[in-house]
């Protein structure tokens, strides 16, 4: 299982890569742990619970997950539940926000566009 995820600051993204790393023993990958020196802007980060990951996901990668509908927990909004979807890995939980923070019409979201010719 992966948590999708989207940020409000590089802080939360600083905040939640030390502890993942720190506490659970999460690698690290595409130079997050140095988020503040990284030459691109992060699109989206993954948390895979599986394999104690953690990685950037690209313009496309977040556009697919999003599919129109779904949006992504915030950063800072994981920190906020971090025992919960982290320790006890509720993907429950995970899901069930999700549902309910893709319904604000602010929330950062995606979409794949097809053109023909």
């Amino acid at each position: 299982m992966q948590y999708i995820l989207t940020y409000k600051s590089y802080d939360g993204i600083n905040t939640l890569i030390n502890r993942l790393s720190k506490e659970d023993g999460y690698k690290i990958y595409h130079k997050l742990d140095d988020v503040y020196n990284l030459k691109d802007k992060v699109i989206g980060i993954a948390v895979d619970l599986d394999d104690y990951t953690v990685f950037q996901l690209g313009v496309t990668s977040m556009a697919c997950y999003c599919a129109g509908v779904r949006k992504p927990l915030y950063v800072e909004e994981l920190l906020e539940y971090y025992d919960e979807l982290i320790k006890k890995r509720n993907t429950n939980l995970y899901n069930s926000l999700v549902k309910e923070k893709s319904k604000e019409k602010d929330r950062p979201g995606g979409v794949l566009l097809r053109f023909k010719d």
